[in-house]
């Protein structure tokens, strides 16, 4: 199966992601989706099978209302700090950063107050990242009907951010 058409991809990522990804490795890794709502579409639509927890609005709105609501044991929040602990045992292996850096971010995600998890929006043009977008194995999915996209090595000049 190929990559979408549309124009645009769209990932949820957090404030402390992002300020992670940026300074400590230079990139991003970004699940992202051809839609921005899949809720929103015609059932016929291949992308109405997008399950909520793979929906870009469905996260945004998530992780926004646990921050509204200061819920430090939200499972959106629990999940992102895991995934940035876990990507910053693979950069650690793979050289990228060094123990001194490992520790740093590890303190980073340990103390990040509720505001450090406010959701934001990345804009991604296809155009940008076509050599780089994987479609993922949809066994692994959350839904096997689903289709979903990664981008491993996303740079900062092919992304545009909404802070709503």
């Amino acid at each position: 199966m190929k990559s979408s058409s549309n124009i645009l991809y769209y990932s949820i990522n957090t404030k402390l992601a992002f300020y992670i990804n940026e300074n400590f490795y230079n990139r991003h890794f970004v699940w992202c989706s051809p839609v921005f709502n899949a809720d929103k579409l015609d059932y016929r639509n291949i992308f109405r099978s997008i399950p909520p927890s793979s929906n870009p609005y469905t996260i945004f709105q998530r992780f926004k209302q646990d921050v509204v609501n200061h819920d430090m044991h939200s499972t959106y929040i629990t999940q992102n700090k895991s995934g940035l602990k876990k990507g910053a045992i693979q950069m650690l292996s793979s050289g990228v950063v060094d123990m001194n850096d490992f520790t740093r971010i590890n303190t980073i995600i340990d103390t990040a107050s509720i505001e450090e998890f406010t959701p934001f929006i990345y804009l991604i043009p296809r155009n940008l990242i076509e050599t780089k977008i994987k479609i993922f194995d949809m066994y692994s999915s959350e839904n096997p009907l689903s289709i979903e996209y990664q981008i491993e090595d996303l740079r900062l000049s092919e992304f545009e951010i909404i802070d709503l």
